[in-house]
């Protein structure tokens, strides 16, 4: 209980309670459930799938580039196996659109920016904010029965684990920061400047309350709007997001 954050002792155990519960990506033992008419046009009809995967994708080759720089073999094991989950949820995320004929983007190379450990704490930061916003959506599509429970249940899955990984890149990114403070520059910036890089997402859901300004800059808007959170304030909608997060986290 005395445990010091930034020790090795508080390195151990983020990285071992990472590591030791993985559960391995198994397409073979992930059935689909089979959808009737409306629920599968309801599905098709969300147009945020092939922007996810493509995030998803990257962001599971910029940890795996990250990851192969680290010379610590805890942390290295830890991070790898981080690179490794990100991408089994890429590959999860194909499947379920290529079972659903979903069309699924083209894999396209992406250029590695130059400084890859700022490029893995934006990414980390993004996955923050993405999720907060992802634990509030489902939540609202919980309470509509919007999809049928069953696949409801396997999205459910997937941001817990989420939730599982954020816990591990927040302490990772807190024993970072105590080690490296010494460093030129206040390292919380950056997490001011990977929120700003999201910006866009901001947009969207502050276009979803007012789409007929926003709806060209932001495709998607009329859909949350119209179908899935109806007369809610954006206010209701945030508090929604910060209940489903606390609960999560």
């Amino acid at each position: 209980k005395n445990m010091k954050v930034g020790s090795y002792e508080h390195k151990k155990l983020f990285c071992r309670s990472f590591i030791d519960s993985h559960t391995p990506y198994d397409p073979e033992h992930l059935l689909w459930p089979k959808l009737d008419d409306e629920s599968l046009r309801r599905l098709q009809s969300i147009p945020f799938w092939p922007d996810l995967l493509r995030q998803q994708r990257n962001a599971a080759l910029i940890v795996r580039t990250y990851a192969q720089t680290i010379r610590d073999p805890l942390m290295k094991e830890a991070i790898a196996l981080l690179a490794e989950e990100e991408e089994g949820l890429a590959n999860q995320l194909s499947s379920m659109m290529e079972c659903y004929g979903i069309a699924t983007p083209s894999l396209q190379s992406i250029q590695m920016p130059n400084k890859i450990e700022s490029a893995f704490i934006d990414n980390g930061f993004e996955g923050c904010l993405d999720s907060f916003l992802g634990f509030g959506l489902l939540g609202v599509a919980q309470q509509a029965h919007y999809l049928p429970d069953a696949l409801l249940q396997v999205f459910d899955s997937s941001l817990e684990d989420k939730a599982r990984r954020i816990i591990f890149f927040i302490n990772w990114w807190t024993y970072w920061n105590i080690k490296l403070k010494q460093r030129s520059g206040w390292s919380e910036v950056r997490g001011i400047r990977s929120l700003w890089t999201r910006r866009r997402n901001l947009i969207r859901l502050l276009s979803a309350f007012n789409k007929e300004e926003f709806e060209e800059v932001s495709p998607g808007s009329t859909f949350i709007a119209e179908r899935l959170l109806g007369e809610m304030t954006l206010e209701q909608f945030l508090k929604i997001c910060q209940a489903e997060q606390a609960h999560r986290m």
